[in-house]
């Protein structure tokens, strides 16, 4: 296992930004302290060939500038769509910014991909990387208390990045930090994702209403197009009706039973993916109650890494987090935090070749 930590260039504040590369000898991500991006993940393929399975920018100045589709992103306050971009809780109202129409989305105009963190390598026993610290002042994006913020990226020799969330709030608040990350396991270049083979460990799903806000019914995905209880293609029902309020492909959270567990190896499988042209295998485990299975239905890159074009279905997320929502929603599980209670999560991405 290695850890190196590199210059990757300068903002305009004059705050240097650094890349961390992780590596096992098999294959390896590089993070940024600028946003807690992870901006690329290399995995050999079966010709032996090291290729990028990560969309995101070559340089920098892309990653500030031009990644209005979350690419490597890490999400917070809250992942996901909250309505009318306000909630209750404790008898205020808590007004929100509204960057998504009316709704408030990813955590508005400032999202936590768009400020700097404080990175240090980490070696520990679940594996090596870096652990980025941030504390998300009292107010910020509209959101009551000082959150402080711990997110660990980590490899071990299983070929597993890690991905561990740990914060604690002065204040009651609901928090919801996810990860954005794209995939597209025949290389972040190829221009579809459709042919992925997926199959999620999920018999129900949110239902949602316009902008892709969930109506609080949770509906049985049973013969549907979003059962994937037997691997199918991702692709397989692009563009059918039943997906045309999401554009075409997938937005859709996922429901998982509650999960207590945070030993490593007893992290319940939410979906596998496999793509088979390369061989390349991912499978998602996590004790978070949502998965969002999100296809890039919007995404409209000119110029992502080495100048590649990312459009429609080039991508795909995993999203893992709480329900989308849930603040403003009494049948969703509570997503409040309690003042000093600290809250800790796992998400694991397995891959193979």
């Amino acid at each position: 296992m290695s850890v190196k930590k590199y210059r990757f260039g300068m903002l305009s504040c004059g705050s240097e930004v650094s890349l961390w590369v992780v590596s096992n000898g098999k294959m390896s991500f590089t993070a940024s302290d600028y946003g807690c991006l992870i901006t690329g993940i290399m995995l050999p393929g079966r010709g032996g060939q090291p290729e990028d399975i990560a969309l995101g920018y070559s340089a920098l100045d892309s990653w500030v500038h031009n990644n209005k589709s979350y690419q490597g992103a890490l999400i917070g306050r809250y992942a996901n769509r909250i309505a009318n971009a306000r909630f209750k809780l404790d008898g205020a109202e808590f007004k929100l910014d509204a960057n998504y129409g009316s709704h408030s989305l990813h955590g508005g105009f400032h999202g936590y991909h768009q400020f700097m963190w404080n990175g240090e390598t980490l070696s520990c026993d679940l594996g090596e990387g870096v652990r980025f610290k941030r504390r998300s002042p009292d107010g910020e994006q509209g959101y009551p208390g000082n959150l402080d913020i711990e997110v660990d990226y980590l490899l071990n020799s299983k070929n597993e990045l890690i991905l561990r969330y740990k914060t604690v709030c002065d204040k009651n608040t609901p928090v919801n930090l996810t990860q954005h990350v794209y995939f597209n396991l025949r290389g972040e270049g190829h221009p579809t994702v459709g042919a992925h083979r997926a199959k999620i460990y999920s018999s129900k799903y949110l239902d949602i209403g316009e902008s892709v806000m969930p109506t609080g019914r949770i509906l049985d995905a049973k013969g549907t197009v979003f059962d994937f209880s037997s691997q199918r293609e991702l692709g397989s029902h692009f563009g059918s009706p039943e997906l045309e309020k999401m554009n075409g492909g997938y937005d859709c959270a996922f429901c998982f039973d509650p999960c207590a567990e945070t030993r490593l190896e007893a992290l319940p499988v939410l979906a596998e993916i496999f793509e088979p042209e390369t061989g390349r295998a991912l499978v998602c485990r996590s004790n978070k109650s949502v998965m969002q299975l999100y296809t890039g239905c919007n995404l409209n890159v000119e110029n992502g890494k080495n100048g590649k074009k990312y459009s429609k279905f080039s991508g795909f997320c995993l999203e893992t987090e709480k329900y989308t929502n849930a603040p403003n929603i009494e049948t969703f599980p509570s997503c409040i935090l309690k003042a000093g209670e600290t809250e800790e999560s796992l998400t694991v991405y397995g891959f193979s070749w």
